[in-house]
């Protein structure tokens, strides 16, 4: 079974972007000073109950207040090469397209996992972005072309150890990441708690 994807240049890994809510000011055919450009958050998603706690953090700290502020999160879904390569020869060879119907079920199943969190209103927009790839690498590479303002990321908590021998997507993000970085860690507790790191201007 393959694990990875041979591409190039020419023919890079295809992605699968959607808007599940607009923001009035995407309508706007003139938009003036009283409608900055969108403050842009990215919150990675992976199903799991710490990506949904990081999103509701994200609700709850930087969903705009007011009409006059325009807000965008982008649901950022990764999945690795090896679970569609398959899927992606497949296609090479019968000129079918299984993986883009796979991209695109994968983009329904995120929105179907964050509604109940979001709450959309005239100045909020909200994208599902799935990438293919190392879940670190496409963080900070869709960070960077979103022009994200923070990448904000659920954490399960692991322990120092454990982070040293199994490693970490957040651990990656917070050394790799332009852009500052929230983590929020659930605890086994079921508490929450908020961790903040700089951005590296220099990556």
């Amino acid at each position: 079974m393959s694990t990875t994807i041979d591409t190039d240049e020419r023919h890079p890994l295809p992605s699968y972007t959607h808007n599940i809510h607009s923001s009035h000011a995407q309508h706007e055919e003139d938009i003036s000073t009283e409608h900055p450009p969108a403050a842009t958050y990215l919150i990675p998603i992976d199903l799991s109950p710490s990506s949904l706690q990081a999103l509701q953090y994200a609700v709850a700290s930087h969903s705009p207040i007011s009409t006059d502020q325009h807000t965008k999160f982008v649901l950022l879904h990764v999945l690795a090469e090896s679970s569609v390569a398959d899927l992606f020869y497949a296609d090479e060879v019968s000129g079918t397209n299984l993986l883009s119907s796979k991209l695109r079920e994968d983009s329904k199943k995120v929105a179907d996992f964050c509604a109940p969190v979001l709450k959309p209103t005239a100045s909020l927009a909200v994208v599902v972005d799935v990438r293919i790839g190392s879940p670190g690498e496409v963080i900070c590479q869709a960070a960077k072309e979103f022009k994200a303002r923070r990448v904000i990321m659920g954490s399960r908590g692991l322990g120092f150890v454990k982070r040293m021998l199994l490693g970490s997507v957040s651990t990656f993000t917070i050394e790799h990441s332009r852009v500052p970085v929230s983590i929020v860690k659930l605890e086994d507790d079921g508490s929450v708690e908020i961790e903040e790191y700089p951005g590296h201007r220099h990556h």
